[in-house]
């Protein structure tokens, strides 16, 4: 049963690796408009392919992204915004939290697994009002997630990140 478990994790690894993610995909990660990434593409510092006549990146391609200044610094201020706007809401009468969740992780490929597993979860229920930011930090090994919302709602999403750790 174990082994048949590892296989099926292996068989998931497998077709992530040679996932490829669309602009809408690299605007939701980064907290960034899809428009900001197209002129990204425009000037050079996202490359991709076009592949029907929409854009598709490989994580290699993203791992050169996520490694320039600019775009490094415009994702951090999108996900320090998300903290800063939490401190400055007037949540009267509701209970909010605000959780920045930094997983040590083997590489981005189990980052990313873990936030698509979590934006699932999100995108399941069109009633839930969560915001949401993913950085994988190749340095640190570590992938940091925030997020602010309703605090039952926010509590289920970090529970789902624990129970899907494969570490």
């Amino acid at each position: 049963m174990e082994d048949k478990q590892k296989q099926e994790d292996m068989t998931a690894i497998k077709k992530q690796e040679n996932r490829t993610y669309s602009i809408y995909e690299v605007a939701e990660m980064t907290m960034l408009s899809d428009r900001t990434i197209r002129n990204y593409i425009r000037r050079g510092l996202l490359k991709g392919k076009l592949e029907g006549g929409a854009w598709c990146f490989t994580e290699d391609e993203l791992s050169e992204f996520f490694k320039e200044d600019y775009v490094k610094q415009a994702a951090v201020g999108k996900a320090e915004g998300i903290v800063a706007h939490f401190l400055e809401e007037d949540r009267k009468g509701k209970d909010s939290l605000c959780a920045i969740y930094d997983l040590n992780v083997r590489d981005a490929q189990e980052g990313k697994g873990l936030c698509e597993k979590l934006l699932l979860q999100i995108n399941a229920d069109e009633n839930r009002q969560v915001t949401y930011s993913y950085r994988y930090d190749a340095k640190k090994g570590t992938a940091r997630i925030i997020l602010s919302g309703a605090a039952d709602e926010v509590t289920k999403l970090l529970e789902i990140l624990k129970k899907n750790r494969l570490i």
